[in-house]
């Protein structure tokens, strides 16, 4: 619409509207007056936005319908100029629902007609631009799984829009490639931008969507969770499962039982063939896991060393979970330890555990357990408390009575109470801390303050490649022959661990690779290594089966004479949950 022609067609409306208007405009206040007359210049020298802004504020300071109504016709008439026609399309029907004289109404449904021609052409062209622009050819790449080449053409498609529904169209292409190509520092921004635009409803939530996925891969997937609306209602199963995602990783399963079970026909019309459905299948096993109403479990547990002394552990569980907040299982154990010089000990035990959320941020878990260990009774607990108030830093509590496992220790009775206090903190992307404090009162009145801190960093986010460094420190009263007690004890160990998903499946591995050294107060010094390996495989949505290896060494066993010590451990577990 040529500017010339728009100022004439103004004058005339304005002309008109005064007209009509007649003894109110006479006694209109000079601040109104002015703001008109202001308007209508800068509309005459092709200024339509300074107009727009004028008319606005004209209308605001109108006191009475008819004087505000002369400043709407203005406004909406700037919006047209502007090709904002949406909202001089909402400007029209707002001055429709006023009652007009004959001839306004008429003005007022041209412009409405207009405004909703101008806006289908625009679409129309949004679409032209689509099918033979730079925008085209980026999602073929896209479609075709070549996210890398798209991004780069969804750039250039960028440079190229020349309106804000264009530019905003390119915008969620490129957020779109870039969390695709797992550079979710790049998505988040870009999709939290759109979610603060006027978007439609769709597009608002493919906009939530891409932010829940970005925050949730960035280690934030509790601020992700909470920032999706209260009563939220959700479209697309994508979303659906991008929200279940952030609720599993923040410890809420119970919330993301909620959402599969509230949009379950969303859900079930995922393709079984699609990358989603491996993505809501990795929903699924945690939630079932952690909300089944029963489940049964067996695990064997083994440990080796090179002097001979073996544990084989066999442990039955049933959990039933009363509510979305507890569970509690009950266990049996058939313990068999055996050594060179010792009688064989079998032990059988049984208990009984308890954990669940006291609230979204603080979790507990309780455990009281007895049995027989030849003629030793003993009875052992284990509580803790951990408090979650972010995705930054956690905190825990906790306290434990356990037998102390070496052939000389179960032939002398001997336990330890253990009390600790532990911090993890994952201040930035990539990074996080563990610190814990622990303090250990032996049975034989020995005792044990102990120090550990471990430091992991992402180093290859696509490929899940982890480096963690540790330092691990404690000081025994005195020495006892009974177990591994020197004075003084300091280990550091660096490690590459790489954690994988084992080819197109939901199945997870993991292998360690760790060297690193250890001191003991009597000089006695080694290199060590630390090889450890492990597979989550979650056969079905209700059968997963665990199992780990791993294999070290020491500065010396338990008499802190040889230098030579080493020990293998492994362990298998079968877990079946009744949906």
């Amino acid at each position: 619409m040529g500017s010339s022609k728009v100022s004439s067609i103004f004058r005339h409306f304005i002309v008109s509207i005064l007209i009509f208007s007649g003894s109110v405009m006479a006694q209109v206040s000079p601040n109104y007056f002015r703001l008109i007359h202001d308007a209508q210049k800068a509309a005459d020298n092709n200024h339509p936005q300074q107009a727009l802004i004028l008319f606005q504020n004209a209308a605001v300071v109108a006191d009475d319908q008819v004087r505000k109504r002369v400043a709407l016709f203005g406004m909406a008439k700037m919006q047209l100029w502007l090709k904002q026609y949406v909202k001089s399309a909402e400007t029209y029907r707002e001055l429709l629902r006023e009652p007009l004289a004959e001839k306004d109404k008429t003005i007022a449904l041209k412009g409405l007609s207009l405004s909703i021609q101008y806006q289908k052409k625009q679409q129309d062209q949004l679409a032209q631009l689509k099918e033979k622009s730079l925008l085209a050819s980026g999602e073929r790449n896209f479609d075709q799984g070549r996210a890398k080449p798209a991004l780069h053409t969804f750039k250039k498609a960028l440079v190229l829009a020349n309106n804000e529904q264009e530019r905003r169209a390119v915008l969620f292409h490129i957020a779109a490639a870039y969390l695709e190509n797992e550079q979710y520092a790049k998505s988040l921004p870009i999709y939290k931008k759109l979610m603060d635009e006027n978007l439609s409803a769709a597009d608002y939530e493919v906009a939530l969507n891409g932010y829940v996925r970005s925050e949730s891969a960035l280690n934030r997937p509790m601020k992700a969770y909470l920032t999706i609306p209260k009563d939220f209602h959700y479209t697309s199963a994508g979303t659906v499962i991008a929200a279940a995602q952030a609720a599993v990783w923040s410890g809420w399963e119970y919330k993301a039982k909620y959402l599969l079970n509230n949009y379950a026909n969303l859900v079930a019309s995922v393709n079984s063939k699609s990358y989603l459905y491996r993505q809501l299948n990795d929903v699924i096993s945690p939630v079932n896991m952690s909300t089944d109403k029963n489940a049964i479990n067996y695990n064997n547990y083994f440990q080796s060393d090179n002097e001979g002394f073996d544990i084989q552990r066999h442990q039955l569980q049933y959990s039933r979970r009363f509510n979305s907040a507890a569970d509690v299982t009950w266990f049996a154990n058939q313990i068999h330890y055996s050594g060179p010089g010792f009688s064989a000990i079998n032990a059988t035990t049984g208990g009984v555990q308890s954990r669940g959320l006291l609230n979204d941020f603080l979790s507990y878990s309780a455990g009281i357990s007895s049995g027989e260990y030849n003629t030793w009774s003993p009875v052992l607990w284990d509580t803790r408390l951990k408090f979650t108030p972010n995705d930054i830093v956690s905190l825990s509590v906790n306290n434990s009575n356990s037998v102390v496992e070496s052939m000389p220790a179960l032939a002398n009775q001997i336990s330890m109470i253990s009390s600790g206090l532990g911090v993890t903190v994952q201040p930035v992307y990539r990074l996080s801390l563990y610190a814990n404090v622990l303090y250990s009162q032996f049975s034989d009145n020995n005792t044990r303050p102990s120090y550990y801190g471990k430091l992991s960093y992402l180093l290859f986010p696509s490929v899940g490649l982890y480096a963690d460094g540790l330092v691990r420190s404690f000081q025994d009263a005195f020495l006892s022959p009974n177990y591994f007690s020197p004075s003084n004890y300091f280990e550091d160990r660096i490690a590459l661990r790489l954690v994988r998903r084992f080819l197109e499946t939901n199945a997870r591995y993991y292998l360690s690779l760790g060297f690193g050294q250890q001191k003991i107060d009597n000089g006695l010094y080694t290199l060590t290594q630390d090889y450890r390996a492990g597979v989550t495989e979650p056969f079905t949505n209700n059968l997963f089966l665990n199992g780990y290896y791993g294999y070290s060494n020491s500065a010396a066993d338990s008499t802190l004479q040889t230098s030579s010590y080493a020990w293998q451990y492994g362990g298998i577990s079968l877990t079946y949950v009744f949906i």
